[in-house]
């Protein structure tokens, strides 16, 4: 289930319909047993995140790790949804368990060993929909799923199980007109935001701002830059590739060049002398382009804070003046991997990178999977969320995808375009509404080149933050105090 989803993200809304099911069947005679359906909300999450653990890195033990993340919080999940189980209002059950997913979900990005594939964002694959993360965030595209779930549950409990004694007779096509009238809510208030948007592909209107952005997608496959770091002849295929890609990229004049996350593979000194242990990148001309850079840099002073960091994972602003190539900004990784970047500084906060031709709100690879990040780059005057990752290691397995999409629903929750470098894809870039351009696909090499409107579009998302997840925590209260009264 959990590849058909990442792969067919149409599924995502009824995903959790089999779970629903077997969670509020009759066991017989005997009262509901709170340990029965716990266990089935924990092993659920646990096939999922196995599944997970043997796509990813080929089980490296940090990815087992997530795998028990996941269970847990699909344990919690069945705990939060028990009390409403056998309600006798529909209503109330429906109220009940939506809160209790949503809130779940939420405990996925929380603490530094959290770990937030979420469910709902598979559906940033169809923008009329994505729009609801303009309003509140992933959370609000969490209870379209989980509401559509427990509607089409009741449905089938209702047209062809019939097991539930205890819950009043009801006309079985009320449950499939409710879902219908939430599709079309959902659908039509995604359309009338898309309409008020600008043409994605009309061209600029005179004296109206932009920036050309072209992506340099290298396609280095994970054994080969593993091995570059112990083999120089393996690293000078994996420099002299990216140099190509820039120089390639110079001759379409854009006004930012932007590469992965660690895309020259060795960790460099900070600095303009990082720039010159690249060979042959310093004496690259700029012109009146920016390269944003992802590279990995060496601490010349360990932080007694942080006494085994001895390397930083950076975004860096390179530019081309009278004394040649020079950086001109720099922003450091601040939500780092667990344990895989034990080794790594984490900087103090997250800030806008400041550029010649805009102000890029740039992360590196795992922080975009939190809207917190760039909910805040872009309260600091980002003007553009500029990603740089490397998903290499992820190889084909559907991940690069779920991560790609959290990008997308980023840009829409930001009222910010998008810019998404992978290393070895997916590389794209999309408006303020989530609508992409053309994209570069795993493993292709290439440059992907697109003007951006910067720019933010308001949304309440960004002006509120997680007001929605407070608003679930009540209903789940309110429906909570409407069982036991009905009780």
């Amino acid at each position: 289930m959990a590849k058909a989803v990442t792969n067919v993200p149409a599924l995502a809304p009824f995903c959790l319909t089999p779970l629903l099911l077997a969670m509020w069947a009759p066991d017989g005679d005997r009262p509901l047993r709170a340990s029965r359906v716990v266990g089935l909300g924990f092993v659920a999450s646990l096939t999922f995140g196995v599944h997970a653990w043997g796509i990813q890195q080929y089980g490296w033990p940090i990815y087992g790790a997530s795998a028990m993340y996941l269970a847990a919080t699909g344990a919690l999940f069945a705990g939060l949804s028990l009390p409403f189980l056998r309600a006798r209002s529909r209503w109330v059950r429906a109220g009940g368990v939506t809160a209790a997913w949503v809130l779940a979900e939420f405990t996925r990005t929380l603490g530094a060993y959290s770990y937030p594939v979420l469910l709902g964002p598979c559906l940033a694959d169809y923008p009329v929909l994505a729009q609801l993360g303009a309003v509140g965030g992933p959370w609000t595209l969490e209870a379209l799923v989980a509401l559509s779930a427990v509607l089409c549950a009741d449905a089938i409990e209702t047209i062809w199980l019939r097991k539930h004694p205890w819950l009043p007779p009801i006309p079985s096509h009320r449950p499939l007109i409710a879902l219908l009238i939430l599709a079309n809510v959902v659908v039509l208030g995604g359309a009338a935001r898309l309409i008020s948007a600008p043409d994605l592909t009309a061209p600029p209107a005179p004296g109206e701002r932009t920036i050309t952005v072209t992506i340099a997608q290298g396609g280095v496959p994970t054994w080969l830059y593993r091995r570059a770091d112990v083999l120089l002849r393996l690293h000078e295929v994996v420099r002299h590739n990216y140099l190509s890609l820039v120089d390639e990229a110079l001759r379409g004049h854009p006004d930012w060049i932007v590469l992965p996350e660690s895309a020259f593979g060795k960790p460099i000194s900070n600095g303009t002398r990082g720039l010159s242990e690249v060979q042959g990148l310093a004496d690259r001309n700029l012109g009146g382009a920016t390269l944003l850079l992802g590279t990995i840099h060496r601490l010349e002073e360990l932080d007694p804070a942080f006494p085994l960091a001895n390397l930083e994972n950076a975004v860096v602003a390179v530019s081309s003046g009278p004394d040649g190539m020079g950086q001109t900004g720099r922003v450091t990784k601040r939500r780092l991997v667990p344990i895989a970047e034990a080794r790594f500084k984490p900087a103090a906060s997250w800030k806008p990178l400041t550029t010649a031709q805009g102000v890029a709100g740039a992360q590196v690879c795992f922080e975009s999977m939190y809207p917190d990040v760039s909910r805040e780059l872009a309260h600091g005057g980002a003007e553009a969320l500029v990603v740089v990752l490397n998903d290499a290691g992820l190889r084909w397995s559907p991940n690069p995808s779920v991560h790609a999409r959290l990008g997308v629903l980023r840009a829409i929750e930001t009222g910010l375009p998008l810019v998404h470098s992978g290393q070895a894809g997916v590389t794209f870039m999309t408006d303020a509404y989530g609508r992409k351009t053309r994209e570069l696909g795993l493993f292709e090499r290439g440059l992907l080149t697109a003007r951006i409107r910067p720019g933010r579009v308001p949304t309440l998302y960004a002006a509120v933050g997680d007001w929605s997840v407070m608003a679930f925590a009540g209903l789940w209260l309110v429906c909570v105090l409407a069982r036991r009264r009905a009780t």
